[in-house]
C-alpha cells in the first residue's frame, strides 16, 4: 500500500480523499528518508528498501486486510464495527473450502494464507488482474482529484524520464538565430552550451514535457527554482520568450517543422489556428486563460508558490 501510494502523493501531492490516513504515513516515512527520496525516479524496489528500514506502526494492518475480503460474507452487513475483524477472521477460516475466500488469517493474525484456487487463477491470468487493478486505481484517483491534469501519468513511476532532446534542439535553434535571448528569471543574456530547460510549471504538477511550458535558463537557476511555481513578476517575461521563440522558428524553418514542433501550443492552449500564436497579444490571452488557472490549482494541491530568482 506504501509502494504503491507514494509516487503519487510525495511526488505529485495528490489525495487519496480526507478520511484516508496512508498519508500520515508517507509524511512519516518523508521526513525520515527525505534525502533518498529526492528524485522522482526511485524504483519500487528502492522505496521497499526504505521502506523496510523506516518505524511504522501497524496501524494499516488494523482493518484493511480484514475489511478487504468482508465482501465474501454478506451475512456480516449491519454488524457492529469493532466486531468485524473477528467474525471476518472466523468466517475466512470455516469457510475457506466452501466459500474460497481470497485468503484466510494464520491463527495469531500476522500473515494470511492465499486459497489455492486464487492462487491458481493470478498466476494465469496475472495481467489482466494487474490491468483491471491500474484502471480501478486511476479510477478512484481521478474521482478524488477531479481537476488535477494527467492523473494517468501521476499514478506509477517511470522507469526513467524521457529526453528533452527535441525540445532542447528547438530553444538551441532559437538561441542560435537570436542573440539577445534572455533568462526571464535573472534577466541575463543566455548562451545555450550554459543553459538547462525550466519547466515554469513544475514537471511533478503537469506530468510533461510541452515546449509551452519550458524556458531556458541556466542550471543553476534550474536548480534552485526546483517543484516551486514562479511568483507573477516573471508571467509577462514568460510568455514574451515564448513569442520571441515562436516567431524566429516560424521565420527560420519550413511550414513542415514548424507545424510539427507547435502543434501542442495549438492543442494544449486552445487556439483557433497557428497563426494566433504570432500575435503576442493573442498568445498572452490563452497563456493567461492556461496557465493561470493551472497555478491556482496547483497552489491548492500545495506547490509553494512565490519562487523567486535570488
Amino acid at each position: 500500500m506504501l509502494v504503491k501510494s507514494w509516487y503519487p502523493y510525495l511526488v505529485f501531492k495528490l489525495s487519496f480523499g480526507w478520511k484516508d490516513s496512508i498519508t500520515d504515513y508517507l509524511v512519516s516515512i518523508d521526513k525520515q528518508f527525505s534525502e533518498d527520496l529526492q528524485s522522482a525516479i526511485v524504483s519500487e524496489s528502492k522505496i521497499r528498501q526504505i521502506l523496510c528500514s523506516a518505524e511504522i506502526d501497524d496501524g494499516l494492518t488494523q482493518y484493511v486486510p480484514f475489511r478487504l475480503i468482508r465482501p465474501f460474507f454478506p451475512e456480516l452487513r449491519g454488524i457492529q464495527d469493532h466486531k468485524v475483524n473477528n467474525e471476518v477472521k472466523i468466517l475466512a477460516d470455516n469457510l475457506f473450502e466452501s466459500r474460497k475466500p481470497l485468503y484466510k488469517f494464520s491463527q495469531n493474525s500476522t500473515a494470511i494464507l492465499v486459497h489455492p484456487d486464487w492462487c491458481s487463477y493470478i498466476q494465469s491470468n496475472y495481467q489482466l488482474v494487474r490491468g483491471w487493478v491500474a484502471w480501478r486505481w486511476l479510477q478512484y484517483m481521478q474521482i478524488k482529484n477531479p481537476n488535477t491534469p494527467a492523473i494517468a501519468n501521476k499514478l506509477f513511476p517511470p522507469k526513467e524520464r524521457q529526453s528533452l532532446h527535441r525540445q532542447t534542439k528547438y530553444w538551441r535553434r532559437i538561441i542560435e538565430l537570436c542573440q539577445d535571448v534572455r533568462c526571464i528569471y535573472s534577466g541575463k543574456l543566455l548562451s545555450f552550451d550554459g543553459s538547462s530547460l525550466d519547466h515554469y510549471l513544475p514537471w511533478s504538477f503537469v506530468a510533461h514535457d510541452q515546449l509551452w511550458n519550458l524556458v531556458p535558463t541556466s542550471k543553476a537557476i534550474n536548480s534552485s527554482k526546483s517543484n516551486r511555481i514562479p511568483d507573477n513578476t516573471y508571467f509577462d517575461n514568460l510568455v514574451t520568450i515564448q513569442h520571441l521563440g515562436l516567431t524566429v522558428f516560424c521565420s527560420s524553418q519550413p511550414q513542415k517543422i514548424w507545424g510539427h514542433y507547435i502543434e501542442d501550443y495549438w492543442i494544449d492552449l486552445g487556439l483557433s489556428s497557428l497563426d494566433d500564436l504570432l500575435s503576442l497579444e493573442c498568445l498572452r490571452n490563452r497563456y493567461e486563460l492556461k496557465v493561470k488557472p493551472l497555478i491556482a490549482l496547483a497552489i491548492s494541491q500545495g506547490f509553494e508558490y512565490g519562487w523567486q530568482c535570488g
